[in-house]
């Protein structure tokens, strides 16, 4: 499904490359936790598995990664997102919709889908993560907690076949890791691809792989 080929990747104002060659390969149906200290670029590694880098964030790139063995560093990033979206850190970069419903809806309303299924989707979303009471509330408003799980359902809104996460876990209550760790398990089983960069033990435990970036950090 993803398959990075000798992949790294150097920031601008770096002398050398972040890794070294990356090789591997995730399928559909598996999660897979990216582990490693801080600087050895996991939120580097997923803005590179969504195309963000080098799309938008630049720098050069060595090697290639591959969505369906086409080169997503070749790809408009509005087609990626379609297929492959990420959760970022702070949800106050991912949040731009003044309403919560809107902020849901805005992802599949840019791939057209019908009214009736964003309505759906919506709905579903809202409680499962039980944040029904949210759903008319501005986004301004909302704690910190509470904008991470609107924007992972604003991701999640598009059913996309690889879904990104980043340190999901930092800044919020077990009750919500808990709920979401569940979530991740049963979006596993429907044949998702999730790839996080997590520490928290109970993400750690569903892995089916392990990638530590601290084995490949070039010295």
């Amino acid at each position: 499904m993803i398959r990075l080929n000798n992949y790294t990747f150097s920031y601008p104002e770096a002398q050398s490359f972040l890794w070294k060659p990356l090789n591997y390969c995730f399928e559909a149906g598996q999660i897979v936790v990216i582990n490693g200290g801080n600087g050895s670029g996991k939120t580097t590694l997923l803005n590179s598995l969504c195309g963000i880098i080098p799309t938008a964030i630049k720098g050069k790139v060595k090697g290639e990664i591959f969505y369906l063995d086409k080169k997503i560093s070749s790809q408009p990033l509005n087609r990626t997102a379609s297929e492959i979206n990420i959760l970022f850190q702070d949800p106050d970069k991912q949040i731009f919709m003044p309403v919560v419903e809107e902020e849901i809806a805005f992802g599949p309303e840019n791939i057209h889908l019908p009214r009736e299924t964003i309505i759906k989707r919506i709905d579903q979303l809202l409680a499962r993560f039980n944040i029904e009471h949210l759903r008319y509330k501005k986004t301004s408003d909302l704690s910190f907690g509470q904008k991470k799980m609107v924007a992972l359902a604003g991701i999640l809104s598009m059913s996309p076949k690889v879904i990104l996460i980043d340190e999901f876990c930092a800044g919020m209550h077990e009750k919500a890791i808990n709920l979401v760790a569940d979530y991740v398990q049963e979006l596993k089983h429907a044949g998702k691809l999730i790839i996080f960069a997590e520490h928290h033990h109970s993400f750690q435990a569903l892995a089916d792989i392990q990638l530590d970036l601290d084995n490949f950090v070039q010295s």
